[in-house]
C-alpha cells in the first residue's frame, strides 16, 4: 500500500539526467519542495484559517485528484503506444518514453498528495478552533496545495517536452536512416 516505488519514480525524474550532472536535483526539483514549504510555514506564522472552507476544500482536491486519475489513464495509454513503435523510432522518441514516464510519475504522486490533502482537511473540520494542532494542519494544508499546483505545472512541462521530442524532425530523419540500415543488412 505504501507508494514508495511511486515517489522514487517522481525523485528520479526531477534529477537533472539530461545534462549529464549526476543526477543532481534541477531547480524544479528544489522550489517544487521548498517554496510550498516556505507557504506552509507562512499560513502558520501569520495564523491562516482554513476550517471555514472546510467543504470547498474536499471536493477541490477529490476533483483534482480524479482529473489526475484521468491524466494517468491518458498518459498509460501514450506510453503503450510509444513502446508499441520503438522499434521504428528508436531514437526520436526515447526521449518522448523518458518524459511520459516521469509524467506518470508526477501524476501518481499528485493523486496521492491531493488524497492526503483532504484527509487533512477532514480532520481540520473536526479540531477545535484556534489549537495549535489547527494551525499545523492549516500550514500542512496549505503547503500542500500549493505542492499540487506547482505539481501539475511540472506535469505540464513534461508532458510538452514529451510531445515536442516526439515530433523532433531531425530525430525522425535518423530514425529513418537507422531503418534503412538495418534493410540493407
Amino acid at each position: 500500500m505504501l507508494p514508495i516505488t511511486t515517489f522514487r519514480a517522481h525523485i528520479d525524474a526531477l534529477r537533472n539526467q539530461r545534462t549529464g550532472s549526476g543526477g543532481r536535483p534541477t531547480w524544479t526539483a528544489v522550489a517544487l519542495y521548498l517554496v510550498p514549504f516556505a507557504a506552509g510555514v507562512w499560513s502558520y506564522v501569520a495564523t491562516w484559517n482554513l476550517s471555514s472552507s472546510v467543504a470547498n476544500l474536499i471536493g477541490g482536491f477529490a476533483l483534482i485528484a480524479g482529473v489526475l486519475m484521468a491524466v494517468f489513464s491518458l498518459l498509460a495509454g501514450w506510453r503503450r503506444e510509444l513502446e508499441n513503435r520503438a522499434s521504428k523510432r528508436p531514437s526520436s522518441e526515447s526521449w518522448a518514453r523518458r518524459e511520459v514516464h516521469a509524467a506518470v510519475a508526477h501524476t501518481l504522486v499528485g493523486v496521492w498528495a491531493s488524497v492526503v490533502a483532504a484527509i487533512m482537511v477532514i480532520l481540520l473540520g473536526a479540531l477545535p478552533a484556534e489549537s495549535s494542532v489547527e494551525q499545523l494542519v492549516n500550514a500542512g494544508v496549505a503547503g500542500l496545495g500549493v505542492y499540487i499546483a506547482l505539481l501539475i505545472m511540472v506535469i505540464v512541462n513534461a508532458l510538452h517536452a514529451g510531445y515536442e521530442a516526439s515530433i523532433d524532425l531531425d530525430l525522425l530523419e535518423r530514425d529513418k536512416q537507422e531503418r534503412d540500415q538495418r534493410s540493407e543488412v
